[in-house]
């Protein structure tokens, strides 16, 4: 009877074992590439020489990012590393929500003002789901918004840029 008991345990603990799934988080991530970006006149963005980019969200890991891909400044002719020179922006999803039509809005967002920084916020709008008859400018619009105190008049000012992607989708999945 021992014997059966232990036996059936192994084939329990066996069957559980075979059927348990380890998923990695970056499983759930969803990306798209940059159509068109469109800085602030005053954003630091300006300044960098875009050539491309991506925009990605996890829900899991709750991080958003947009990835923009830089002109490489190697001289005409001249035989440089391989490397595509990028600027990353990467905040913290801190709110999901999905609309009447379908649209799923990811807000990300980092505030530093308390000591000295700034306030980043991401909001990146799937829109490939809706079921609402409107029209949208891209199947994914990104607006980024950059706010800080100005110590020269000591008001706020906020930089907003604004992106479009294609849908979203996983890389892994085609």
């Amino acid at each position: 009877m021992k014997n059966f008991i232990f036996a059936m345990l192994l084939v329990i603990g066996g069957l559980n074992a075979a059927s348990a799934r380890s998923l990695n988080p970056e499983t759930f991530v969803k990306e798209a590439n940059l159509i068109t970006w469109d800085f602030d006149v005053d954003s630091h963005l300006r300044s960098f020489d875009v050539t491309g980019g991506k925009v990605s969200v996890n829900p899991v890991t709750k991080i958003a990012n947009v990835t923009l891909n830089l002109a490489n400044n190697c001289p005409v002719g001249a035989y440089c590393f391989a490397y595509i020179p990028e600027f990353k922006i990467e905040l913290p999803i801190t709110k999901i929500e999905k609309d009447g039509c379908g649209v799923v809005t990811y807000r990300a967002e980092r505030n530093e003002m308390p000591v000295d920084g700034a306030k980043n916020t991401l909001v990146i709008k799937d829109t490939t789901l809706s079921v609402c008859e409107m029209f949208y400018p891209a199947a994914t619009t990104i607006t980024y918004d950059e706010t800080f105190i100005n110590r020269l008049q000591g008001q706020t000012e906020t930089r907003h840029s604004r992106m479009t992607a294609e849908k979203l989708h996983s890389p892994f999945i085609r």
